[in-house]
């Protein structure tokens, strides 16, 4: 028997070389070379797929935030049900420090603020009080507060409208929904028919978040530090007597005019003696 040749029988398995399934070797005759990248055409393909993440991550991050802001506002809407709710059953708003409660743990009093007295009318769900865009460290974990310096150096979310735009000189009653827990101002609630305008009336909003009077918030611009909060895209969400929410830019907020000084005092009135410190 002849020997094979085992080229003949190679062609004649495969008359067409580099066609058949899983071909990897183009070209003619006996130099064949298998396909492959260059570098430079690697170093072409990673500078797409970053050009790509790049265009791609501030959609991500956008849309990411907007989550965020809408989970507030969901928040904020819920406080702002569990306001109109408490204002009809006792007539009144919550003060911004309610008082003191004996609490045995301590065996001390403790000072209740605002937040407590809603928080039964949200199931008592605390995950309601913290804003989603905050870190951890600023989520209301405890009730109540803690001691009177505690109240002021807690990390919170969301702050209270208690003192409106300002101060009337002399008047021991807040343009705001309430001071209380304090000996120099008025104990007394702020009746429900005080607020002139509550679909116009700041009453609950994003504070800004650093370990001062959190719980609280205010547009004097000789306290910044008790601004509404800028974390939702420079701006806060607000809830308003009547339960709605609306989003306002911060430096909005905070601004000097009739129209928004309005909105932070219950008399609807802008009272501008008020706007700077000391009066």
């Amino acid at each position: 028997m002849p020997p094979v040749n085992k080229e003949a029988q190679a062609h004649a398995d495969n008359p067409h070389p580099g066609t058949g399934f899983g071909a990897r070797f183009v070209g003619s005759g006996r130099a064949s070379r298998p396909v492959a990248f260059t570098l430079l055409e690697l170093l072409v393909v990673i500078a797409v797929i970053v050009i790509l993440v790049s265009l791609l991550l501030p959609s991500l991050t956008r849309a990411k935030d907007q989550a965020r802001t809408a989970s507030c506002k969901n928040n904020l809407r819920q406080m702002g049900i569990a306001l109109t709710v408490y204002v009809s059953e006792f007539r009144h708003y919550p003060m911004y420090i309610p008082g003191y409660a004996y609490v045995e743990t301590f065996g001390k009093p403790e000072q209740y603020i605002w937040a407590d007295l809603l928080l039964p009318l949200v199931a008592s769900n605390r995950l309601i009080f913290n804003c989603p865009s905050n870190p951890e460290k600023y989520r209301w974990t405890n009730s109540p507060m803690g001691f009177f310096v505690n109240v002021i150096t807690n990390g919170f979310s969301y702050g209270y409208n208690e003192g409106g735009g300002g101060i009337v000189k002399g008047n021991p009653y807040s343009l705001g929904l309430g001071w209380g827990g304090n000996q120099l101002v008025s104990m007394t609630p702020l009746a429900e028919s005080r607020v002139m305008r509550p679909a116009n009336m700041i009453a609950i909003g994003d504070s800004t978040s650093d370990f001062y009077w959190d719980i609280s918030m205010s547009p004097q611009h000789s306290f910044p530090r008790l601004w509404p909060g800028k974390r939702h895209s420079q701006g806060a969400n607000v809830a308003f007597c009547d339960g709605h929410v609306e989003f306002f830019k911060q430096d909005v907020l905070v601004d000097e005019n009739d129209d928004m000084r309005r909105r932070w005092n219950n008399d609807h009135e802008p009272h501008p003696e008020t706007w700077r410190f000391p009066w």
